[in-house]
């Protein structure tokens, strides 16, 4: 028998290396030995500790592991707060009414408080100042909680006043479009 045959024998073949391993590759690497100062340096540990602990002993891909856990938690929280707001954000609707122009304050006030009677209609805040030639060029009514028919019977009250030049339904998804 050949010197080879018996260096061999009974020693399983070592199979070729993975295309993406680090054997050969990296000055010093040996796979399944802890990395110690030599390839420490190049991942950055301190000389002397071992590179896949840190100086308590704790393996760092456990560290890291419970560090990726903790934060992909903390996104799914804040995604879902985030949800939530957005969702309460996309059910509100309202009913913005536009004025013929002359149309003055006092019209104006009159329509919104008339109007404002219909059930499930809220109209917004009066602004601060009525004196301003910008108080109240539009009312908007907030029809959030409004079936449909109470948005018809808020569509037949505005229709009774000249002044009012139309009034648009619209929901949050509308805005900005």
């Amino acid at each position: 028998m050949s010197a080879i045959t018996e260096r061999t024998r009974g020693a399983a073949p070592h199979p070729p290396p993975h295309p993406l391993s680090l054997a050969g590759r990296l000055p010093g690497y040996r796979p399944g030995e802890p990395r110690t100062s030599t390839t420490a340096a190049l991942s950055g540990a301190a000389a002397g500790i071992p590179a896949h602990q840190d100086g308590q002993g704790v393996h760092v891909g456990v560290r890291a592991r419970r560090l990726l856990a903790a934060g992909a938690a903390l996104a799914a929280v804040t995604g879902l707060a985030g949800c939530t707001q957005f969702d309460a954000a996309l059910g509100q609707r309202q009913a913005v009414v536009t004025f013929r122009n002359g149309t003055t304050v006092a019209q104006r006030l009159t329509v919104r408080t008339t109007c404002a009677k219909t059930p499930n209609v809220t109209p917004q805040q009066l602004p601060a100042n009525l004196n301003s030639p910008y108080a109240l060029q539009q009312v908007i009514y907030q029809i959030d909680k409004a079936s449909d028919a109470d948005v018809a019977r808020l569509e037949q009250c505005l229709a009774k006043f000249p002044s009012v030049a139309g009034v648009t339904v619209q929901d949050s998804s509308d805005e900005g479009s």
